[in-house]
């Protein structure tokens, strides 16, 4: 893909399928995202890759 990349951290807030389009909603804090940015990007056709990163505390063994 070509053109302008924008990286932000954000979570999926809602997800709904209506006939054959799906509508993704996105949460980020106004400190990842540049609004200006976005609003540059949303004035064409975007790309999105949806990417998740799974991290879980692993228990300390308590004779350590």
């Amino acid at each position: 893909m070509q053109g302008k990349v924008l990286y932000f951290k954000g979570n999926i807030d809602n997800f709904k399928t209506k006939d054959d389009e799906v509508t993704i909603q996105i949460k980020a804090d106004t400190k990842d995202v540049s609004l200006d940015r976005l609003h540059d990007i949303a004035q064409g056709t975007i790309g999105i890759q949806l990417e998740a990163a799974q991290t879980e505390l692993i228990k300390q063994d308590e004779q350590n």
